[in-house]
């Protein structure tokens, strides 16, 4: 290709990371870990980002892979985070196995992640 003039060329790449650890998560084999919770909220800071909302704050900041216990709050703040994303982009929210997520009483569960996980793939 020639070209016959100079010309300004504008391009925007859109980079997301589909590489999550232990993907995808087995039901009853994998267990739900911290770098799990920390990958999600890495990828869910890029488009919140992207899409113009300002940083969630985590209740937990720092999570230590192989360290910090998994809590229900991680998932229903990563769900928060992620749900505020659909919202600006007029999406329909994804939707979950538990809805309702009761620290204590519901059982953790690989799908919780693995919903989360698909829902960050879906976006743009």
């Amino acid at each position: 290709m020639t070209m016959s003039a100079a010309r300004a060329v504008t391009a925007s790449f859109s980079i997301t990371s589909s590489a999550f650890t232990d993907d995808p998560l087995v039901a009853q084999t994998t267990a739900v870990k911290a770098v799990h919770i920390v990958e999600l909220r890495t990828a869910i800071a890029s488009l919140r980002t992207r899409n113009g909302l300002p940083a969630f704050t985590w209740t937990d900041a720092t999570l230590t892979p192989g360290t910090s216990p998994f809590k229900a709050v991680h998932i229903l703040e990563v769900r928060t985070a992620l749900n505020q994303v659909y919202q600006a982009l007029g999406r329909s929210l994804p939707t979950y196995t538990d809805p309702t997520i009761v620290a204590g009483q519901t059982v953790s569960k690989a799908a919780h992640v693995q919903e989360l996980r698909n829902a960050v793939r879906a976006l743009p």
